[in-house]
């Protein structure tokens, strides 16, 4: 299913009329449209599974994902910090909080996350490159205030 998206999301909507109160079939819905590039239509499956499951913390992170990419960083950290509540061991999470953080500037907040889930599971790559690119940006800031100060 994961190569097959848009077969994802013909067997959900499928499924709908017999497991729409099923918030695990919301959340893959959601899922199978974000990957068919239907933002709009994961975001309202990533709510209603919500609305169903508050404590869907995979929900939540799904839904901070889409709200990253409308540009909206503060009500995606708030959904990240409630999934972070709800499932402490998701590593991940605090990549995500750290890409929210970073693009409303905090970037040394940014970098605490990073390091955080490079020390939740080091063997993560997408971790570590937050990591490093964070700790290169910010050399390079501090490099160029050095300069201005000179």
């Amino acid at each position: 299913q994961q190569n097959r998206p848009d077969l994802a999301v013909w067997e959900a909507e499928k499924a709908m009329p017999y497991g729409v109160w099923d918030p695990d079939i919301l959340f893959l819905y959601g899922r199978a449209l974000e990957a068919t590039g239907k933002q709009a239509e994961a975001k309202k499956a990533y709510q209603d599974c919500l609305r169903f499951a508050p404590w869907s913390w995979y929900a939540r992170d799904g839904l901070a994902g889409v709200l990253l990419r409308e540009g909206n960083p503060v009500e995606a950290l708030a959904e990240i910090e409630i999934a972070k509540g709800l499932c402490p061991t998701a590593y991940h999470l605090w990549s995500n909080a750290g890409v929210a953080l970073a693009s409303l500037g905090a970037n040394r907040e940014a970098l605490a996350e990073f390091e955080q889930a490079v020390q939740m599971d080091p063997r993560d790559p997408a971790a570590q490159d937050n990591l490093r690119r964070m700790r290169a940006f910010l050399d390079g800031a501090e490099k160029s205030d050095g300069e201005r100060g000179k």
